[in-house]
Order: C-alpha cells, then sequence, then structure tokens
C-alpha cells in the first residue's frame, strides 16, 4: 500500500470528522447518537436543553428522559431503524432535569459510530409551536360556539361573496324552509 496514499485517506478521514463535529455542535437542534438507546454523543444543545450535565447523560438510555407513554414507540422505532425500515418523523415529550415538558420532533437514521451500529438523532423542539397550535384550536373553537350560540342566521362568505360557513341558526332556518323546485321548462 502506498504510504501516501493512506496519509491521503487519514487526512480526508479527519477532515469529516472535524465537519461533522462542528455542525453537529454549531446545530440550532439536539443532536445525539445512541447504540441501543444508549447516549454516546449528545452536543451542546442537547445538555442545555435537556439541563443535564452532559457527563450525566452519556451512557444513559434514552428513555430516561422521555414521557412514559412514548418510550414503548421510541424502542420499537429503534428496533426498526436497525433493521433497515425507514421510519417517519415523530414527536415526543421529552422531561427536563427540571421536570419542563418539552414536544420534540424526531429525526433519525442509523449510522456506523466507532465501528458499530447507532442511531444519529435530531430532535426539533418544538413545544412553543404546538402550545400555539393549541391557542389557535381553542381560538378557533370558541369564536364557532359563539356564533352558534347566536339566533340570527349568520353566513361567512369568501372573497369571491360564496358561502363557506353558517351558524345553526342558519341551518335550522335552511332546513325549515328548503328550496321550491324550479322549473325551467
Amino acid at each position: 500500500i502506498d504510504i501516501t496514499e493512506k496519509k491521503k485517506a487519514e487526512e480526508a478521514l479527519k477532515e469529516s470528522e472535524e465537519r461533522y463535529r462542528v455542525m453537529a455542535m454549531t446545530s440550532p437542534d439536539v443532536i445525539l447518537v445512541h447504540k441501543m438507546g444508549r447516549i454516546v454523543f449528545i452536543n451542546d444543545v442537547g445538555v442545555s436543553s435537556i439541563g443535564y450535565p452532559r457527563e450525566e447523560m452519556i451512557g444513559r438510555n434514552v428513555l430516561d428522559f422521555l414521557e412514559e407513554k412514548y418510550k414503548a414507540l421510541v424502542m420499537k422505532n429503534i428496533r426498526r431503524r436497525l433493521g433497515g425500515e425507514r421510519v417517519e418523523d415523530y414527536e415526543v415529550v421529552v422531561i427536563t432535569k427540571s421536570k419542563e415538558q418539552l414536544t420534540m420532533l424526531v429525526r433519525a437514521t442509523p449510522i456506523i459510530y466507532e465501528k458499530e451500529p447507532a442511531i444519529y438523532t435530531t430532535l426539533t423542539d418544538i413545544t412553543d409551536l404546538k402550545h400555539a397550535e393549541r391557542l389557535t384550536r381553542e381560538a378557533e373553537e370558541f369564536a364557532h360556539a359563539t356564533i352558534n350560540a347566536l339566533s340570527a342566521n349568520i353566513c361567512v362568505l369568501d372573497s369571491k361573496g360564496e358561502i363557506i360557513a353558517v351558524n345553526s341558526a342558519w341551518r335550522s332556518f335552511a332546513m325549515e324552509n328548503p328550496p321550491e323546485p324550479s322549473n325551467y321548462l
């Protein structure tokens, strides 16, 4: 084997590892690598988001940081990924050291890490998004309930003047007063 080629390959590998390390450490998301659930790497965002020192997280099972109802799903998905199946992104609730609940979107892929099968996982904190979605849903439900409680016939029109929604009073009136059939002959 040509020593020059071996040196070039080693240099390329070092550069690749450094690029990976920089990307993982500067990501705005939690990046962790685990082997059958045991954490072997976690970036600074993961440490600060979850609240445990890195030393307390390395070696622990990822399930230790999850709300109970997600543990079976996560283990099933780990086995599926390691078995070569593609697993869609999904949500979990992570429990921080301060007992705060963070809703996280999980994206993961199998890799080889330190010459063994592992899973590279990205966790995106969507807690605020889920809260905003809940508030929007509650506001819409309140608006519908308020409009339906009114006895006046109310309809909502789109920009073309077409009816897109009606309240209960309108529906009741329409049921009690069906349109008369037309004779176009």
